[in-house]
């Protein structure tokens, strides 16, 4: 599209002004990803407790702009997994960037324990931000997590109790399925617990029309994550 057809396009559109007034909420996005969020809740708090007859205080957040979209890049949240069928082609590309977790030297595992999957929301953001820097001791913070949410989706898989045993960040561009985070404990079952996580990765990605789906790794990822990769039906294939 051309800066031309770009204004044209804008030109066509109804005032701003317009679109506010005739909105029951309007959630302001300029400021932190942590602020939005909170208007969101509110926003969400109120109509809960209108659909459930109680009185609703008054409404809040009616000023301001629309929300814009985010567009990728670093490390975040998570799209609800969907029971879907899985994607053919799984390609491994092992390339340089993020986790040091899945570059750790391997560790003595414990045998499979009863998993869930669970989608990583902006309130679990300083649970993972812990889990994160437990794993690859480095001093990632709830606030690192918060500014990257709406850029990327992370899944959690959690044991029993509630504890997180592995954390995997993606998203989807193109039709492309894109695994670029993989954090995992040391005392995890590796095959069990990164084949529960990638199958979630691939039904949810399923549900974006994806067609194909990556897993991006150091080129020092240890063996026993390679193979739990492999497990999962995945195959090398070297970038250049």
């Amino acid at each position: 599209m051309t800066p031309e057809e770009a204004r044209k396009r804008m030109q066509a559109q109804s005032p701003q002004a317009q679109k506010i007034a005739r909105a029951n909420v309007v959630i302001k996005n300029d400021g932190s990803v942590e602020e939005t969020w909170k208007q969101v809740q509110a926003a969400w708090n109120e109509m809960a407790r209108a659909l459930s007859g109680k009185a609703a205080p008054a409404q809040t957040n009616k000023t301001g702009a629309l929300p814009a979209q985010p567009k990728a890049v670093a490390a975040a949240s998570a799209p609800a997994p969907a029971s879907a069928p899985t994607i053919p082609h799984k390609p491994i590309a092992p390339i340089a960037p993020p986790p040091a977790a899945a570059s750790a030297a391997p560790a003595a595992t414990s045998a499979p324990v009863e998993l869930v999957i669970r989608r990583g929301m902006p309130k679990n953001a300083e649970a993972i931000a812990a889990f994160i820097a437990s794993v690859t001791g480095t001093n990632i913070t709830r606030q690192d997590v918060m500014a990257v949410f709406g850029l990327k989706s992370y899944l959690l898989c959690e044991d029993k109790s509630g504890a997180i045993q592995a954390v995997v960040g993606w998203q989807v561009e193109n039709l492309i399925a894109r695994t670029d985070e993989l954090y995992i404990s040391p005392t995890a079952h590796r095959e069990s617990t990164i084949r529960l996580l990638l199958t979630a990765v691939e039904d949810a990605a399923s549900q974006l029309q994806s067609e194909v789906s990556f897993v991006f790794l150091p080129q020092n990822t240890a063996q026993d994550i390679l193979s739990a990769i492999a497990s999962a039906g995945y195959a090398p294939v070297v970038l250049d």
